[in-house]
């Protein structure tokens, strides 16, 4: 998409730790090809897409991502497929890629549930998120208000303590819902969202 690559300048190529551990592969022959499919920018098999992000580190599996569509090595099916996943397994997404660049992948991708295209729900969302005020506007939140006390309480692989946060989503700001991680999560825009501190019995 024009739109895209034009957006994604600053992809216009995965730094070159990550080109290296693209080629590594559980399947010697797998990796190899995808390598050199890489090289020539010959589209991905949605099998080499699967290889390669189990072989990453899951931090950086959005950088993969983004590399892949810049280049046009992955189908908009697959990349469908896969942020959901991606997203929720990398820990901290938005530290791994921009907004800018996330809302880009997302709108190729469609609205998914864990990893299927589906409609977007029909109405506002009261949805949840526990962190440290100042990365109260991260994009990873839930209708499960006993998961985001538990991230308010802090402790989880690393996490400060933090508050308890409440936003109405509108349908329009909802990018993925992933249940991956049996944490109920919704990947929310959140440019210009109100947010306030959940007042929580």
């Amino acid at each position: 998409m024009p739109a895209s690559s034009a957006t994604m300048t600053a992809w216009h190529r995965p730094p070159p730790p990550l080109q290296a551990r693209i080629s590594r592969s559980r399947s010697r022959s797998t990796s190899e090809n995808s390598s050199r499919k890489c090289a020539r920018g010959t589209l991905l098999s949605a099998d080499e897409v699967d290889t390669a992000l189990l072989q990453l580190p899951r931090a950086d599996g959005p950088l993969l991502l983004a590399a892949a569509h810049v280049h046009h090595l992955i189908t908009e099916t697959d990349l469908a497929r896969t942020i959901g996943e991606t997203w929720a397994m990398a820990e901290y997404p938005d530290r791994q890629l921009g907004h800018d660049v996330w809302r880009i992948l997302f709108a190729v991708a469609g609205y998914t549930h864990d990893g299927l295209p589906v409609p977007r729900p029909e109405k506002q969302l009261r949805l949840f998120r526990g962190e440290a005020a100042e990365r109260r506007g991260d994009w990873s939140w839930t209708d499960d208000q006993d998961t985001a006390r538990r991230y308010a309480a802090g402790g989880l692989r690393g996490r400060p303590a933090g508050r308890v946060w409440t936003a109405l989503v509108e349908p329009g700001r909802l990018l993925a819902r992933n249940t991956v991680r049996e944490e109920s999560e919704y990947v929310v825009d959140t440019k210009g969202l109100r947010i306030a501190e959940a007042a929580l019995a």
